[in-house]
């Protein structure tokens, strides 16, 4: 479970990508002249959302509650690969790596405890009492990033007024846990997204996202939030990412690699869809299984070389020309 030139979001090795003047930036079609309808609202959101397919971060910054904030590089290819990574800076090495490719997602943290690596395979995360702990997975960033669509499956309401200058439509979305609910603002001039509320069956909230600073691209048509709030209540989680631009259907890196989960010695892999697990602890035992499909075994993450203690700062000198000093 997503911004000026800054060292944030995993942009290991990204420079300044340069950035025009805000005066010169084209602004956004104007979408809706009057109120609009629900069927034009959704048809406005769903074409802002297919006009990007591939998307990744050209500078960007992750900011975690309680950590420091940490250099960032986002990649993602609708409809479920996604990658974020993570540093404080390239000599400390990864904090953070975050992804979903076709099969499974994963998540890990340099620092967490236990040292283990998670992972689940679509399906399986689907009906897994872990649902309970983590509530949407990874990919579900995509839709927080400004790339969420209405789904014709789902039962869509509205628009009704959200405060000045927006418009609220609510989803009903049936889910293995239930029907869930899912509020989606929109502005109500440009028809781009700016806040999600993912709710369960009791009105408690799942997930959210708050988005701003949309910049239009033009050639696409289409118009992106530079910074994005996250929140997942239930597992007290909260970041703001903040991106400084966007590349847009093309990709930079490693190709398929890309969608690899990564292997980190002294991280065994934990699967948190382990049928096997305890229902009330199912995140403390590795697994055994074999490395699941999906996992592509690339180039495991360097360990950086060990600090070497810093010089003193003021050393007492004990010589004054050819004389000791007492």
């Amino acid at each position: 479970m997503l911004f000026t030139c800054s060292a944030l979001l995993i942009a290991s090795g990204a420079g300044c990508a340069w950035r025009k003047p805000a005066l010169l930036e084209a602004p956004p079609p104007v979408a809706f002249l009057q109120p609009p309808s629900l069927q034009q609202v959704v048809a406005k959101v769903n074409a802002n959302t297919d006009a990007v397919w591939q998307l990744q971060s050209q500078g960007a910054t992750l900011a975690v509650r309680g950590l420091p904030q940490l250099q960032a590089d986002i990649a993602l290819e609708r409809p479920r690969r996604f990658r974020l990574s993570a540093e404080l800076t390239s000599f400390t090495g990864k904090e953070l790596d975050i992804g979903s490719n076709d099969n499974l997602f994963w998540f890990w943290m340099k620092y967490n405890d236990p040292p283990v690596m998670y992972f689940a395979r679509h399906q399986e995360y689907e009906r897994s009492p872990v649902r309970n702990v983590m509530p949407v997975e990874p990919s579900w960033l995509i839709e927080a990033l400004g790339l969420a669509r209405f789904e014709p499956g789902d039962v869509h309401e509205g628009p009704y007024p959200a405060g000045e200058g927006r418009l609220e439509i609510k989803t009903r979305v049936a889910s293995p846990q239930g029907e869930l609910s899912k509020v989606t603002v929109v502005d109500a001039t440009f028809g781009y997204v700016v806040e999600q509320r993912l709710f369960d069956a009791g009105g408690q909230v799942l997930a959210s996202a708050r988005a701003s600073r949309h910049r239009y691209y033009a050639a696409q048509n289409a118009s992106l939030p530079l910074h994005v709030e996250v929140e997942l209540p239930p597992t007290g989680l909260a970041i703001t990412v903040d991106v400084t631009e966007y590349m847009i259907n093309q990709l930079a890196g490693a190709g398929e690699q890309l969608w690899a989960m990564p292997s980190v010695p002294g991280y065994p892999l934990v699967n948190l869809a382990n049928p096997n697990a305890p229902t009330n602890a199912p995140l403390n035992a590795p697994t055994t299984s074999p490395p699941p499909v999906g996992y592509v075994q690339p180039t495991s993450y360097a360990q950086p070389p060990p600090r070497q203690p810093p010089p003193p700062r003021f050393q007492r000198p004990q010589y004054r020309g050819f004389r000791r000093l007492p």
